[in-house]
């Protein structure tokens, strides 16, 4: 379970210039509650894909297809995970870097902002990975950021 959570704050990990590193005291419980709530959602996840949980996980996922992006985007397991890390990182204000996706930081505001074919796209390296932007003037109460905690979000999420 540790090792799914490293791996998906890494995958998380998102930066912008005024953004701290997410610690769990400002990732709050909103992210300790999901991790709890999605640990056999991912190892299902991986399951649906036909992929190890370590190779999600650990972010070494390559020569994924668009047949994978699919079964990710139609997977009830794959969804809950998605939609249960937006909620929580809806939840975080101020937004912090929680990792790495796409080979730049993350913010828990932009992982708020992906769509699941742009979170399906991030977590399985395709080339068509993107992370949205958002706007430098938006405060965390226009995100409707709130407030989410997470033991161990090492997360290197991508």
């Amino acid at each position: 379970m540790k090792m799914c959570l490293l791996a998906i704050a890494a995958y998380v990990a998102v930066a912008t210039a005024a953004a701290s590193t997410c610690t769990p005291e400002s990732l709050g419980t909103a992210y300790a509650s999901a991790f709890e709530t999605i640990a056999p959602k991912f190892l299902s996840c991986t399951k649906d894909l036909g992929l190890s949980a370590g190779a999600l996980n650990g972010g070494t996922v390559t020569g994924a297809t668009e047949d994978m992006v699919d079964k990710f985007i139609k997977s009830p397991n794959c969804v809950a995970v998605y939609t249960t890390l937006q909620a929580a990182s809806k939840a975080v204000n101020p937004p912090c870097i929680i990792g790495t996706m796409c080979g730049k930081p993350v913010t828990t505001a932009q992982f708020a902002a992906m769509s699941l074919d742009q979170y399906a796209q991030a977590s399985l390296k395709t080339s068509k990975c993107t992370i949205p932007d958002v706007p430098s003037s938006a405060s965390a109460a226009k995100l409707g950021i709130g407030a989410v905690a997470a033991g161990t979000i090492a997360l290197a999420y991508l």
